[in-house]
Parts: C-alpha cells; structure tokens; sequence
C-alpha cells in the first residue's frame, strides 16, 4: 500500500497533526475477506515511513503556527502510527512494514554533501529518525511483527537506484539501534555492495537479503544464488556476536522452495 493515501487521510500539517480514522483499516478488511480466515495470520500491511515530509522539506515540513520544534511534530506523527498499529492489529493484522527509502539515503555520498550544505548533520539526523521508527512501535502488542524494508527505489526508467552506496555507513545504527524484528535489504545489484554490514546483525533478529532482482528480466542462476545465501551466513555468523553458521542460516526469513535452493 505504501503512501497512497496515508498522508492525505490525517488531519493538521498547517494545524496540529491527528488521526481521526483508520488508514488502511478498509482496505485490511478487504483483503481479509480476499485471503480467509486462515491466512488472516500472514498478512502484511505496508506504510510509509514516518520521517518522509521531513526528509524532504526540512522546516518547512509543517507550518510554524503548528509546531515550534522538530520534536514536538514528531511526537504527534509517532502518536498517529501507534494509533493506526493498535487499530490495524484490533482488525486482526499481525505483521506491520514501513517502506523506508529515507534511511539508505545517508549511505549515499553525495547526499551526505548536501545536508552538510544546508548545515544539518546527517548523523543526528539519521538518529533522529531511528528514535522516530522505534517511537512508532514503542508499545505494540508482543505478537505484532514490525519489519522494515530498506528502499533504494525501482521505478527509473534505465533502472538505475535513486539511491546509490553500500549498507557499511549505518549498519551498526540500523541492525544494532533500529528496533525493528525483519529487515527487507536489496542485495540484488552491485551497488548494494558486500554482505559486511550483516556484521552487525544480532541474533534476535532476521532479514530478506534481497536477491532476486525485478530490475532485469534476466534470471540469477540458482547455484550462485545458494553461493551468495551462503556467503551471507559466514558473514553473520562471525559479527559482533560469533555464532555457528547454523544458526546465521536460520536468521534469514524462510520462504517457499528456500531449503531446496541451500540443498542444490
């Protein structure tokens, strides 16, 4: 679903910002009449990421009659997606993502360059922002799994990322302070970089790697791929925290066909 609608729903921007009514609470009630009530359980609702106006706009993300600080629209905007999660898991939805093309962002060289142009540090704004995302499942019920899908973008036409540089600059932030339980990577093209990163994973947590591609119509070759699941889990399993290759294996989330691909 990502951002259609989400923001056009709220009330405020030039007032204070509230929830008023369920996002995508009509839409989860479609789809589980769709699914059944069997599969109520694997359904995944997918919001925009909370620091998106912000990333863009800066100050004049909200007017100043609205908010005095960054912290105070902040604090409502972490409100509204608590309220949107606990409505959201009341309908029965159990796996919340938020699409965040933001945080690769300051991966990015260049982009880097122009925050420090326009004066801002893109550290304590990268923190900032993980503060934001851990507010907004702050009090999520246990059983209500929060992932996050790290976006370099995929809609230009020669297929080149909005997005370029590897995970290594915000990999300990993003695994070790970002509190999310699944990362959603993109290792499916050069520009993502190495595994190193996976480095700083911890063993509570779990990740999609990414690598299949939706940016070539040509297919990866099944052996190269185990190769590269492989790689991945040597990488995990001598990070901060060693542990047996094993148990790095069973952090990646399962799905179908993938025992057979690490058999081949």
């Amino acid at each position: 679903m990502f951002y259609d609608g989400m923001f056009d729903c709220l009330d405020g921007f030039k007032e204070k910002l509230k929830w008023t009514k369920p996002l995508y609470g009509e839409a989860f009630d479609f789809l589980k009449k769709l699914a059944g009530p069997e599969n109520v359980a694997k359904l995944k609702v997918t919001l925009g990421a909370p620091e998106w106006y912000h990333f863009r706009h800066g100050k004049y993300t909200y007017e100043a009659t609205a908010y005095a600080s960054d912290d105070d629209y902040f604090a409502d905007l972490i409100q509204i997606y608590r309220d949107e999660f606990r409505d959201l898991y009341a309908r029965g939805c159990r796996h919340v993502q938020i699409d965040d093309p933001i945080l690769v962002s300051f991966c990015d060289e260049k982009l880097r360059q122009l925050m420090l142009q326009e004066g801002v540090d893109p550290e304590a704004l990268l923190d900032t922002y993980i503060r934001v995302l851990n507010g907004c499942i702050a009090d999520k019920p246990s059983d209500l799994l929060a992932s996050v899908h790290i976006c370099r973008g995929n809609v230009r036409p020669d297929r080149q990322p909005f997005i370029w540089g590897p995970y290594n600059r915000i990999a300990r932030k993003l695994f070790m302070d970002l509190n999310f339980e699944r990362y959603y990577l993109e290792y499916d093209t050069e520009w993502a970089g190495t595994f190193e990163p996976l480095h700083y994973l911890p063993r509570n947590k779990h990740v999609v790697l990414g690598l299949v591609t939706t940016k070539s119509p040509e297919l990866e070759d099944l052996v190269a791929l185990r190769g590269r699941i492989m790689d991945a889990a040597e990488v995990i399993a001598h990070g901060e925290v060693p542990r047996p290759v094993e148990e790095a294996l069973d952090q990646y989330v399962e799905m179908p066909h993938g025992h057979v691909l690490l058999k081949l």
